[in-house]
């Protein structure tokens, strides 16, 4: 990449040379450690091994709607199995989907479940060394 990108083989890169090859076009500022506005090679090493480096720091987050599952609903610890704590309980997570507290369930008041789901967040530049 470097090479591709030092147009005059200037064995640098210039803000002109760079400009609009993001990350490194936006990051320019911060990439060139020296200030003397040229990126040389290990300025631009340095700053792809920090991208990678904070990259790792962050997560997904999104949400899995699992439907409305009454069998879901009463697995509190979704293991796929009803455990006799789990049905000793049954009554009670019942009442608690009854709505309209007239003693009985309707499919309407089945609660949808809802799953969080934390993944690492993919490396922006998984592959891409200059």
């Amino acid at each position: 990449m470097f090479r591709r990108l030092d147009k005059d083989n200037g064995q640098s890169l210039s803000p002109e040379e760079v400009r609009g090859e993001d990350p490194i076009w936006s990051l320019y500022r911060i990439i060139d450690r020296d200030g003397d506005g040229r990126l040389v090679m290990d300025e631009l090493e340095a700053g792809t091994a920090l991208l990678e480096a904070l990259s790792q720091g962050q997560v997904k987050f999104g949400i899995a709607d699992r439907g409305m599952s009454l069998f879901g609903n009463l697995d509190a610890n979704s293991d796929d199995r009803l455990s006799h704590r789990e049905l000793r309980e049954v009554s009670a997570r019942l009442a608690t989907f009854d709505h309209d507290r007239d003693g009985a369930l309707s499919a309407a008041e089945i609660p949808h479940r809802f799953a969080w789901v934390l993944s690492q967040a993919p490396h922006a530049h998984r592959g891409h060394r200059p």
